[in-house]
């Protein structure tokens, strides 16, 4: 899963909740490295205190074959089942894909990250794009 680590300095909507991450790891030097640290998710979700937080989740992920077969069966567990909270969501129903993450941890699967700190930006409407192509 890709974490920023440089959430933290970017200026957020007030309103906007973000997917924070806490690692088994904290976050290593603010440079590009030439290697990526081995590191895992511990918690993920949007109830993670922004100042406890070592990263934010951008919406990238990957996964192998396995993980892909683990994440299908717990969705497919939880979907005929569930009643009630299901981690940060009211409801399995209502629940992101944050939280269906933070079902796999929970049941011991590892969840590797691949760690980025600033050098993109993300896009969400036409303001966005011409403040991009002023910086580059």
């Amino acid at each position: 899963m890709v974490l920023d680590n440089s959430y933290a300095y970017h200026k957020h909507k007030m309103d906007k909740i973000l997917d924070l991450v806490l690692t088994k790891n904290k976050p290593g030097s603010q440079t590009r490295d030439l290697y990526q640290r081995e590191n895992e998710i511990i918690r993920i979700g949007r109830n993670i205190n922004k100042d406890m937080a070592d990263y934010e989740f951008v919406g990238i992920a990957h996964f192998s074959e396995y993980g892909v077969q683990i994440i299908r069966e717990i969705y497919n567990e939880y979907k005929l089942k569930h009643k009630g909270i299901f981690h940060d969501a009211d409801s399995f129903e209502k629940a992101s894909f944050t939280d269906l993450i933070q079902e796999v941890v929970d049941r011991g699967f590892r969840v590797d990250i691949l760690e980025v700190h600033k050098g993109w930006f993300e896009i969400h409407n036409r303001n966005d794009i011409g403040h991009a192509e002023r910086l580059i």
